[in-house]
């Protein structure tokens, strides 16, 4: 649920970031939307994986930079030692700052889910992550081909951000390590 939730805020926040600046430089609304979303998505996954034995304040802060590294790596932004630097000290930054607000949500999700009745708990669970096994086929093969922004928007608009996203987050949960 961490991991699935660190994705749709990477993805959320990129994605908004993303829209911003395509209007501003007047692009498509959708040019890129979709190769953003995704290497945000993983950056925000990356981001709120914990790590064993330090402090979780550390974790964070590590698990940020490594998330938006692997984002900006993904984007191809990262052409020198200082993109990389910045890169990590940006990523450590957003760490810290998504752990506080990480910490005040999960506390809020929590205290909502609790105070849901069983029926209530039940219907709220049965709505996240809905996709059927055919669309799941269908975007694993797509990302067996190798994704690429424009099949990655095909597949967004043919499904759905929401389909789309629990398939990766259905993937990555069913990867053997």
């Amino acid at each position: 649920m961490t991991l699935a939730i660190g994705f749709a805020v990477g993805a959320l926040i990129s994605g908004v970031i993303k829209l911003y600046n395509n209007r501003k430089r007047g692009k498509p609304w959708y040019s890129g939307l979709a190769i953003s979303m995704l290497a945000g998505g993983v950056g925000g996954a990356i981001a709120v994986i914990p790590i064993p034995g330090i402090n979780a304040w550390a974790a964070a802060a590590i698990t940020g930079a490594a998330g938006n590294l692997v984002y900006k790596l993904i984007l191809g932004q990262v052409k020198s030692i200082k993109d990389l630097v910045v890169a990590i000290g940006v990523g450590a930054t957003a760490g810290i700052l998504g752990k506080a607000a990480g910490d005040l949500l999960t506390k809020g999700v929590s205290k909502y889910f609790g105070s849901l009745t069983r029926a209530g708990q039940k219907s709220f669970l049965s709505h996240i992550g809905r996709i059927t096994n055919r669309q799941l086929t269908v975007i694993r093969q797509a990302f067996k081909k190798g994704l690429t922004p424009k099949i990655l928007t095909d597949l967004v608009k043919k499904y759905g951000w929401d389909v789309v996203v629990s398939s990766v987050v259905s993937s990555t949960a069913a990867a053997p390590f």
